[in-house]
């Protein structure tokens, strides 16, 4: 994996080996997975894809590590002016759900394994904590994720922890 070592504290080998290993897993299950639920899942007679908060659960459970529901901060509008020299952005929050691992050397990173508004097909690994993923404090947002917890969507995950272990396995 090429992994851009000057953008991160310094990582031994161990921590590189580790960040790889869980970077092809999720690469992996990204590529064979929805080949293999188009086949088996069908809820209510339809095709259905798992969303972020299910994925980071279920995957969490498959790879040992933690997932986290909160907000992710997306970029929806940049305003350049040559002629004044201004510079704008425009963002908005979004409710997500994304690992996060530690490796041999104690420090922490993020797993995005399926990243939305990032127009990524691949997963992403950033260090912890990234100021584009965090957790809400406002009470309307927190009780949102609450969703989670839910046991529809507990069985969803389960459901597809399943099928990423049938997937690995095959």
């Amino acid at each position: 994996m090429l992994l851009r070592r000057d953008l991160y504290r310094v990582i031994t080998d161990e921590d590189e080996q580790e960040i790889e290993r869980l970077f092809k897993l999720a690469l992996d299950l990204r590529f064979r997975l929805p080949a293999y639920l188009e086949e088996v899942w069908l809820v209510a007679g339809r095709k259905y894809y798992p969303e972020c908060h299910e994925t980071a659960h279920a995957f969490a459970q498959i790879a040992g590590i933690e997932a986290v529901d909160g907000e992710h901060v997306v970029l929806t509008k940049t305003n350049c002016s040559s002629e004044e020299g201004d510079f704008g952005a425009n963002y908005t929050t979004v409710l997500h759900s994304w690992n996060v691992f530690e490796v041999p050397s104690g420090q922490k990173f993020i797993l995005d394994v399926l990243p939305v508004y990032d127009s990524s097909i691949l997963p992403i690994v950033l260090q912890a904590p990234n100021p584009a993923y965090w957790i809400p404090k406002d009470a309307l947002r927190v009780n949102a994720l609450k969703q989670i917890q839910e046991p529809r969507m507990q069985h969803r995950i389960k459901n597809l922890a399943e099928a990423m272990q049938k997937v690995l396995e095959s």
